[in-house]
């Protein structure tokens, strides 16, 4: 999926308490950060750091009925302030179904 494509999505602004770390690293540790924006391909996090074009990344998070979500994204860009937007490439199924909720889409 080229960029275009994948800033043509429908964003959601949202402010989700997350915590993240590099998928494969063994003593990677938890991180945490806030998701800023989602949409039905990736999602924003906003974090006191940067990574690297294509670094995976596992992402965890609550909803608000205490349902906890992880997805394994890769990062696409990261903003100077310290920050990345990410596409899905592990997402599971209840997780996608919270992000269609939250698009409100079917």
């Amino acid at each position: 999926m080229s960029e275009q494509e994948r800033r043509t999505s429908a964003r959601v602004a949202v402010s989700i308490p997350a915590r993240y770390r590099p998928e494969g690293v063994a003593d990677a540790r938890e991180r945490n950060g806030t998701i800023d924006n989602i949409s039905r391909n990736g999602l924003l996090l906003v974090a006191g750091e940067t990574f690297p074009e294509e670094t995976r990344l596992r992402i965890a998070f609550d909803d608000k009925q205490g349902g906890r979500h992880e997805l394994v994204a890769a990062v696409v860009r990261s903003q100077a302030m310290g920050g990345f937007g990410v596409a899905f490439v592990h997402i599971p199924d209840a997780t996608l179904e919270y992000v269609r909720a939250a698009l409100g889409v079917e």
